[in-house]
Parts: C-alpha cells; sequence; structure tokens
C-alpha cells in the first residue's frame, strides 16, 4: 500500500483502507478496494481529507503500520472533541459529562498497545469541524504516542498498563484534548489575529491558557488542568504565565519547573502548528516542522527529551510515502529508524499509479527493463530524499552528529514516569508546584 495525496491521486486507484465519515466516524464512506474515480476524489477533497491510502504491489507489508482501528478512534475523539468545542461556543457546559472523554481517551490507548507496530503519526485527520478541532486531535494523538513512548510500552509491547500508570497517560491525553479549549472564549478579532500572524506575545491571545484552566479545572485531574494552564510555557523560561500567575512578558516557568505532561504538550502544538503554516492549506512534511524545531528559537522552546519522543512517533519521512531521490528515481518508504530519521529504507518505483509504467518524470535510462532497487540510505549517503508531497525538501533534512542524538534512552523513561507521579498530591489529589492555580 502507499499513502499518496489527493492531489497525486487518480481515477482507477483502489482504497487500501476504508474511509469513514468526518463528521460520523462510525460510518463507513468508501470501503476498501474501493476504485477512486473523480467524482470520488472531488468529494474526498471538498470534505476536507488531504490524502489516502491505495492498493500497490509489492508493498502490502506496509499496512503493519495502518491500523484500521486506531484510524477509527482517531476519528471518534475527532467528533466527540468537535461536539463539545461546539457546545461550549454556544455556553452550554453545563450537563458536560467529561468522564465520556476519559473513558475516549482510554480507549485510544487500549488500540494503541494493541497494535504498536501502528502507533505512528503517519498522516493527519480530515479537517473536522474547525481547524481548532482537528489541531486538538492531532496534538492529543501525538501527546500519547509521545507519552506511551516515553514510559517504554511501545518498545515492549505490552498489552496492559498497571492501573497508577495507565490514569497519569490517560490525564496526559485529556490535557492535550483541551489544550486549546480556552481559545472558544476569546473574541473573533484575537482568533483572527492569531491565525494569521501566530504571535504568541499577543496580550489578548495568551488569555486563552487561563480561560481554558479555569473552563476545566473542576471536571478533570488536576495534571491534565495544569497541562491546559501552561502548555505555552518554553523550556528556556521565555514561556508564558509567568511565575506569578500573570500574562506578561516575565520570565515564566522553566526547563524541569514545566511538568512533563505541559512539555510533551507543548512540542506536539508547535509541531502541528509548524505543519500548518497561517494561510495554507496544504500542511507542510513533517520532515520541515521536525527540521525546524532542531532550530532557534523553536529548539529552546521544546525539551530535548519531547523531541526525542516526537521523532520516535512521528517519521520524518513515513511508511508508505512515496519520495523523489536525489539520483531522480521515485521510491516508497517502506521501513525508518529513529536514529537517523531522514535516511529511511525506500524502494524505488516506477510510478504512483499502480498501473503505469512510467513514473512522474521518467524513468532513468539504466533503471529500464532491471529490477528496481531497494535502498538503505543510511549505507547510500551519496542518495537523499530531495521531494515529498510535492515540496521541496532539501533543505530539511537533517543527520545526527552521533550515533545516540534522536534516541529516547532509558534514562528518558525512567524521568518521565518520576515526573508523572509528581503531578498530584495524592492525599489532597490538589496540585502541586507544577499544577499551580491560575492568578
Amino acid at each position: 500500500m502507499l499513502r499518496v495525496t489527493l492531489a497525486q491521486a487518480e481515477p482507477g486507484m483502489r482504497l487500501a483502507c476504508e474511509i469513514h465519515h468526518p463528521d460520523h466516524p462510525g460510518t463507513v464512506l468508501l470501503r476498501r478496494g474501493y476504485t477512486l474515480d473523480d467524482k470520488a476524489i472531488a468529494r474526498l477533497h471538498d470534505m476536507g481529507f488531504k490524502d489516502t491510502w491505495i492498493e500497490y504491489p509489492g508493498l502490502d507489508f506496509i499496512a503493519q503500520h495502518v491500523s484500521p482501528e486506531i484510524m477509527r478512534l482517531r476519528g471518534v475523539v475527532s467528533g466527540v472533541v468537535d461536539h463539545v468545542f461546539e457546545r461550549l461556543a454556544n455556553d452550554e457546559a453545563s450537563g458536560i459529562d467529561y468522564s465520556n472523554y476519559r473513558r475516549l481517551v482510554r480507549d485510544l490507548i487500549r488500540g494503541l498497545l494493541d497494535d504498536p507496530r501502528a502507533a505512528l503519526f503517519l498522516s493527519e485527520m480530515a479537517e473536522h469541524g474547525s481547524a481548532t478541532t482537528r489541531h486538538s486531535t492531532d496534538v492529543c494523538y501525538l501527546s500519547l504516542l509521545m507519552g506511551l513512548r516515553l514510559d517504554a510500552y511501545l518498545i515492549s509491547e505490552r498489552p496492559r498498563l498497571a492501573p497508577n500508570r495507565a490514569k497519569e497517560i490517560v490525564e496526559l491525553g485529556l490535557g492535550a484534548m483541551f489544550h486549546d479549549i480556552g481559545m472558544l472564549e476569546l473574541d473573533a478579532p484575537t482568533i483572527e489575529r492569531w491565525q494569521r500572524t501566530r504571535d504568541e506575545k499577543d496580550p489578548a491571545f495568551r488569555q486563552h491558557v487561563c480561560l481554558g484552566f479555569m473552563r476545566v479545572r473542576e471536571s478533570i485531574g488536576p495534571s491534565a488542568a495544569s497541562a491546559v494552564l501552561h502548555h505555552h510555557q518554553h523550556f528556556d523560561g521565555s514561556g508564558f504565565p509567568q511565575k506569578d500567575g500573570t500574562l506578561g512578558d516575565g520570565p515564566g516557568l522553566a526547563g524541569h519547573g514545566i511538568h512533563i505532561f505541559a512539555r510533551i504538550i507543548a512540542c506536539a502544538d508547535l509541531f502541528d502548528r509548524l505543519r500548518h503554516p497561517p494561510g495554507e492549506l496544504m500542511p507542510r512534511p513533517s520532515v520541515r516542522a521536525l527540521s525546524k524545531l532542531q532550530h532557534r528559537p523553536y529548539r529552546d522552546w521544546i525539551d530535548p527529551t519531547a523531541l526525542r519522543a516526537l521523532l520516535a512517533v512521528a517519521p520524518a519521512y513515513p511508511p508508505g510515502t512515496a519520495v523523489r531521490l536525489s539520483n531522480g528515481d521515485l521510491a516508497a518508504v517502506v521501513g525508518w529508524s529513529p536514529a537517523d530519521p531522514c535516511r529511511p529504507r525506500v524502494q524505488v518505483i516506477r510510478s504512483i499509479s499502480p498501473d503505469k509504467a512510467q513514473p512522474l518524470g521518467g524513468v532513468p535510462e539504466h533503471r529500464r527493463g532491471v529490477e528496481l532497487p531497494l535502498y538503505d540510505l543510511r549505507q547510500r549517503t551519496d542518495l537523499e530524499i530531495i521531494e515529498v508531497d510535492g515540496f521541496d525538501v532539501r533543505a530539511d533534512n537533517f543527520y545526527p552528529e552521533r550515533s545516540d542524538q534522536f534516541e529516547v534512552t532509558l534514562d528518558d523513561s525512567k524521568a518521565f514516569r518520576t515526573q508523572a507521579r509528581e503531578t498530584t498530591n495524592p492525599d489532597t489529589d490538589e496540585p502541586g508546584e507544577h499544577g499551580q492555580r491560575a492568578a
């Protein structure tokens, strides 16, 4: 199977996965094996889909990384988030049962643990409802992946979480799901200004963290509520709120003074925002966002441990992605290593379309009539990926300066477990140092 953008989709391609209706996640819109036509492609585009998975000969093994159940659960999360945001926007906060969202996050965690090889960020959801809904859903999914990776469950593939550990990861997911809930209380000019400029210093925009915290503080756990309040803290202390709880220009919390959940959500939030620049309809490739996170100012803002966790679950070039190599070959990503994210294993293919003999741009003369090669770019350092999803990514590739630079370490996992347990005071269930109330 191969992931193609809708711009690359062509009539005659057959779907490798079911596509669920974005407004009704339990409803199958198009079934696996459906043959695309112009009408179906146009409809998917109008409904907010950015890409899809198609059948492709010789790449069936990519299916191990694509779980229809995880995709369905992400769709359910998106639908529920959109529903609660709509209710809150209409001032219908009373009667919202937040325990339902806790169960929903728990179901998603269970789905990830049941199929750990598919627990990756390969593509985003369709634009369901609003941009805030899509953003919140993807940040929730990424944060859960990062938290589970740091807790080493995706490595060991253990099918169950201990009750106390499960509660910790669920709280992380809830905080991520509702991290931007305060945006619903900002006026239209402030939201428009933020969407256009992404200016974090805007005093009106900064209010959303306190508004969101006040909205959920009595409804979700203190660690989740604290993450809502502190998801704009920066690792170097330049974020907000300030230490005294105000929203001015003074120093905020810094380093490990920021709770690990807020640091994870901040990293996932920034990654998603970098993939969606203001005014752009198509998301930028993951490699571009991951590259930017390693340059100033962003590298000073995020926890290096959170970045390593992100690199472990959000491949720079996800399996099943069609890419162009520097020698002109078209190839499909078939394997990858978090230790060297921009040098995956790639299988040369003749075309994105399974039924065509020639790829876009043609096959080099010396490749015609011969077996197409499989390259491990960690060994073939004379080659690199130069294009993905129509974007030139030559300036985005990044490579490790040492072998363990991007690896999540045992110390990272131990620190995560320790800091996750610091979330609440078990005697009072009140926020501790990291869960301080907004002034």
